[in-house]
């Protein structure tokens, strides 16, 4: 039987083989082989993506054979590495030591009274000298032995059968280690102290097949037969007396192994080739007793199971017909469910796949994710197993990774250099410091002016328009509601004999009201301090819708003398500090000629003919070419299509142009469109809005049902759910429900 055994202490990256003999290595860094017996033990150890190198630190070649083995954590000046204690065919248990340098030193020979095959071995964690053996049934000796190492008997001879005897055909009490006149041995652990009087014995009706110490009794001994009993032995009792109260039918087939949870100390589990796992409470064992938790492991070829020694809760499993081990996740139940009923646990959390069909394995007693196999072939691999990472950004922009106890931040800043500085937690936070509240005057006139980097164009729009729609009414209805939902007759009037057709109604005028187009003051002739070149060209272009050329011409005559100053300013070295400039803000309105598209603007006649008008109309299409600002190319774009001898005008590429606000396009369909048409696009808008979850479009749904779907929409897009909190709930068109 090939078994591989990790350190329980330090060091922890020592571990054992077992072949055909004992041999220790140690992991350490950077190679994926080392040399191995070629006489059935081990052929070679595989590491996987990490190239850990192994280390062969020293073997013992008097252990072969072994049918199971057990590692002390206790050490000593001349056992560094700790003890270990093998269980032979023969029913031998033999106590080995290995110094820090590998040496290994057999120290005495655990002989029982009549020779069966030792099952499986357990020190006591309280009782550092003491291990026990269950072993198979035979006579009426006892299945199970306990040995303490510091126990001395008189010296006498080694018996006669020679606990590794490998001469075949020889019957016992012949040959080697007789001690006959014609014979003689020589074997090293003929000369090694042999002690043939267990300190305790307990179990003289069935074989046992595993057992493990209580880690809350250290006088009690959990023991699975193989008659397909899981019992509780009190070593305390006279001659190891069995209690039938305190043992359970665990499996349909004999138990495989069992082992203790090393976390919760009152949880024993319990393995058998029937494909079950099974979890029991120790303090409720009894003939009815029922398992807590019950893992199917679909396999009817179970050869090893052990709790993790560093991850509460983890299982791990092997079995012969699968190349794979398997990782479960076992939680304790609550108080409140009832002794009764057995959690079922059906879906392994990880199957890492092996290259072969693992015959034992040992978990790592320090690095969490780590196990080591070992395969009938002799191949040792060392795997690094992980299940699936979870992760959460962090409010800074991080990334925080979870591996069992471990927790690593990964900065993504300077991968990503190209990304937004924060994601949304953060700007939420940065608003909520800024002053974002429920009052929205105070986030129109001191908040969003003052942070326009943590608002985006949707949101002021939100803002602006809650503080308007305010101050025209209490409802809070929105455009979509005005124009396709009341009735209303539009009164066309056309501007000039040849001008365009403007249409008026008081539902128009209240929705330009809410956009923005109120009745506009006359301009400043000093210009707006901080004023920006797009909101000069944007007042121009609304000038010009509303027909007022005069008011247009002087705005960009206020943008020629702003920049004027500000470039004269900037060339004598003399620049004031932000704040200090008036109009138009430096390098904004720097490629714009002002004078230039102020004279263009002068020189439209809306009265004179058509004709007069062509070389005016071809020089303004050239120079609207040339323009960056989508209001300016709009503003020359419309005063070409009014001056066109067309009767019908065509504006539908006005309102359909996406780098206009939607503000600004809902205002100039109308006072230009006509009814159906004007309802068409506002439905046309409304939908796309609640699709894009567009914040823009709370001017078009108002807060009604259709503005509740864009609301949603939009924090399911961006996650950002403190925009729309500054809501007034009570207009909200909540549903009233039915009394009961």
């Amino acid at each position: 039987k090939k078994l591989v055994v990790c350190s329980p202490g330090h060091p922890h990256n020592v571990f054992a083989v077992i072949s055909n003999d004992l041999r220790l290595f140690e992991l350490k860094t950077e190679a994926t082989t080392c040399p191995m017996a070629s006489d059935g033990s081990p052929s070679r150890v595989v590491v996987g993506e990490k190239q850990t190198q192994i280390q062969l630190l020293g073997s013992c070649s008097e252990i072969q054979n072994a049918k199971c083995v057990a590692w002390s954590h206790a050490v000593s000046e001349q056992a560094s590495l700790g003890h270990i204690v093998s269980g032979l065919s023969s029913g031998t248990a033999i106590l080995t030591s290995f110094s820090g340098e590998g040496r290994s030193t057999v120290l005495k020979q655990f002989v029982p009274q009549n020779s069966r095959s030792c099952n499986y071995l357990a020190w006591n964690p309280h009782q550092p000298s003491q291990f026990a053996v269950a072993m198979e049934k035979v006579r009426n000796d006892f299945s199970v032995l306990v040995w303490d190492v510091d126990h001395s008997e008189p010296s006498r001879p080694p018996p006669s059968r020679g606990p590794l005897d490998r001469k075949k055909g020889r019957k016992e009490g012949e040959g080697v280690g007789s001690g006959g006149g014609n014979s003689f041995s020589l074997s090293a652990l003929d000369s090694v102290e042999v002690v043939s009087s267990p300190v305790a014995q307990v179990l003289n009706s069935e074989s046992a097949s595993s057992l493990c110490w209580l880690l809350s009794h250290p006088n009690v001994l959990a023991i699975g037969t193989g008659a397909k009993w899981l019992r509780l032995c009190d070593l305390r009792k006279q001659r190891g007396a069995e209690d039938s109260n305190n043992a359970v039918m665990a499996h349909m087939k004999s138990i495989t192994g069992i082992a203790i949870n090393p976390f919760v100390h009152h949880e024993i589990m319990s393995f058998s080739e029937d494909g079950k796992i099974k979890i029991w409470d120790v303090r409720n064992i009894h003939p009815s007793a029922k398992p807590i938790t019950v893992i199917d492991a679909d396999s009817k070829a179970l050869n090893h199971v052990a709790w993790s020694p560093t991850r509460p809760g983890i299982v791990a499993s092997s079995s012969r017909d699968e190349k794979a081990i398997r990782l479960w996740r076992v939680s304790s139940p609550d108080s409140s469910d009832s002794p009764d009923s057995s959690l079922l646990i059906s879906k392994p959390i990880k199957v890492h796949s092996c290259p072969e069909v693992v015959t034992h394995f040992g978990w790592h007693h320090k690095s969490e994710h780590r196990v080591l196999t070992i395969a009938e072939s002799g191949s040792v691999q060392v795997h690094d197993i992980y299940e699936s990472l979870p992760f959460s950004w962090s409010p800074s922009g991080s990334l925080f990774l979870g591996s069992g106890k471990q927790m690593s931040e990964v900065s993504l800043h300077l991968s990503l250099p190209h990304r937004a500085p924060f994601d949304g937690s953060a700007v939420m936070r940065q608003r909520a410091v800024a002053g974002y509240s429920y009052d929205m005057a105070h986030n129109e006139e001191n908040v969003v002016p003052s942070h326009q980097g943590l608002f985006d164009k949707e949101v002021q729009t939100l803002v602006r328009w809650m503080v308007t729609i305010s101050s025209i009414s209490d409802r809070y209805s929105g455009v979509h509601s005005l124009i396709c939902r009341e009735k209303s007759d539009s009164l066309p009037h056309q501007v000039g004999p040849e001008g365009p057709t403007v249409y008026d109604s008081p539902q128009r005028k209240k929705a330009q009201q809410m956009c923005g187009w109120g009745n506009p003051p006359s301009p400043d002739p000093q210009g707006h301090s901080g004023q920006t070149a797009r909101d000069v060209a944007r007042e121009a272009a609304i000038a010009v819708f509303q027909m007022d050329l005069r008011r247009a011409v002087g705005l960009l005559n206020n943008g020629a003398r702003s920049s004027s100053a500000s470039g004269s300013s900037s060339s004598s070295g003399q620049g004031q500090g932000k704040g200090q400039g008036q109009g138009v803000s430096q390098g904004q309105g720097a490629g714009i000629n002002w004078k230039l598209l102020s004279l263009a603007l002068a020189g439209f006649n809306l009265q004179s003919p058509h004709p007069s008008n062509a070389l005016w109309q071809e020089t303004c299409r050239d120079l609207s070419a040339q323009l960056d600002d989508p209001y300016l190319r709009v503003l020359f774009a419309f005063l070409c299509e009014v001056s066109s001898p067309s009767s019908s005008k065509d504006f539908l590429s006005i309102v359909h142009n996406p780098l206009l606000s939607l503000a600004d396009r809902i205002a100039f369909a109308c006072s230009f469109l006509p009814d159906l048409e004007l309802q068409s696009f506002v439905e046309e808008m409304t939908m796309a809005a609640k699709e894009n979850g567009d914040l823009s479009g709370i001017l078009l749904t108002g807060l009604s049902p259709d503005g509740v779907d864009l609301m949603q929409r939009y924090v399911d897009l961006s996650g950002d759910v403190q925009v729309p909190f500054p809501l007034p709930p009570s207009s909200f068109p909540f549903p009233s429900l039915p009394l009961p």
